[in-house]
């Protein structure tokens, strides 16, 4: 063996032995315990909308997510938030599914109300205002005067309403809005009492479907593409009294939005047990986006639409009462 080799050899050899020595001495350092705290309340009352929009919340309930994180969630049925918040507010409500346009002109007005996460925004085809099939109603500008149907007035439904008669002239001034649930509007146009509709899914999917009903337009495209069409809201003072309440939920919506998200086959096989349509309509429901993280950059885009609208008398600031992340 040449010197070079051994000194070569040598080398490798304590080497090796510093590494045996290194990896017997050493140890791992342990992972971080992060404890979390049990919340103030296992038991918490949430009201959500009939449609797509809710499916994280049931999602949340069906993969055992709320349990995971110590609640238990109770979620009655409302029609909309401008219904839901005054509930809210008076204590019968923890937490509510809400349009933030309600949300927002609560706030322009000084009502201590919250944005607690994200829910849902609009893609296309996934909102329609749509006109019985056989009515004689052709394009947006013969809704003067007409008849129709919103869940709640002055909300989303309204809002992007407005954005689409802009175009042709007209506002909802010029309409005869009707407060209509979501579930009776395909019978309410079927029997004449209202002339057209706004539609979220999986309504809109099961009344095209059927040949019921004609889709007039997509009122979630131009200033209203992509816009946040529901989130979570509370109370400051709810919030403020159940802040551990509050982030076990927040905890558990969030892997609910993020699986309905990843997994919208999951989101068609959970909309039948909470909305009465065929599973085969929520299998066709054009879905749009759940995100895990609030923005509010997004937010200050229905904001800015209502100042824009004259919804507001002066701009409202989304980052006062909504945190991001």
């Amino acid at each position: 063996m040449t010197s070079f080799s051994r000194v070569l050899t040598a080398c490798v050899a304590a080497a090796v032995l510093l590494s045996a020595c290194s990896s017997a001495g050493a140890t791992e350092p342990a992972p971080r315990q992060v404890t979390v705290q049990a919340p103030e309340r296992d038991t918490i009352t949430v009201g959500f909308v009939p449609s797509a929009e809710a499916a994280p919340l049931f999602l949340a309930r069906s993969e055992g997510y709320f349990e995971e994180a110590g609640l238990t969630v109770e979620p009655p049925a409302i029609v909309g938030g401008g219904a839901a918040i005054p509930a809210m507010l008076a204590g019968r409500l923890d937490l509510v599914q809400a349009d933030y346009v309600a949300a927002f002109l609560a706030r322009s007005r000084d009502l201590p109300i919250d944005v607690t996460g994200e829910m849902h925004r609009a893609a296309p085809g996934a909102y329609g205002l749509v006109v019985p099939a056989r009515s004689p109603i052709r394009k947006v500008a013969q809704l003067k005067e007409k008849k129709v149907a919103v869940n709640v007035l002055v909300g989303t439904a309204q809002l992007t309403i407005d954005a689409t008669l802009r175009g042709h002239g007209l506002s909802s001034e010029a309409l005869v809005l009707r407060e209509t649930p979501f579930p009776d509007m395909t019978a309410v146009l079927k029997k004449g009492t209202a002339d057209a509709a706004w539609l979220p899914e999986p309504f809109l999917s099961a009344g095209l479907k059927s040949g019921a009903l004609r889709l007039l337009a997509d009122p979630m495209t131009g200033p209203a593409a992509g816009l946040p069409t529901a989130g979570w809201m509370t109370s400051a003072t709810w919030r403020t009294a159940n802040p551990r309440t509050l982030a076990a939920f927040q905890r558990a919506l969030a892997k609910a939005q993020r699986l309905a998200a990843a997994d919208r086959k999951k989101v068609a096989s959970i909309l039948p047990t909470y909305i009465r349509v065929p599973a085969s309509a929520a299998a066709r429901a054009t879905l749009g986006a759940y995100p895990a993280r609030t923005d509010t950059r997004r937010l200050q885009r229905v904001a800015d639409l209502m100042l824009d609208l004259k919804y507001l008398r002066e701009r409202l600031d989304v980052k006062t009462f909504a945190a991001a992340g």
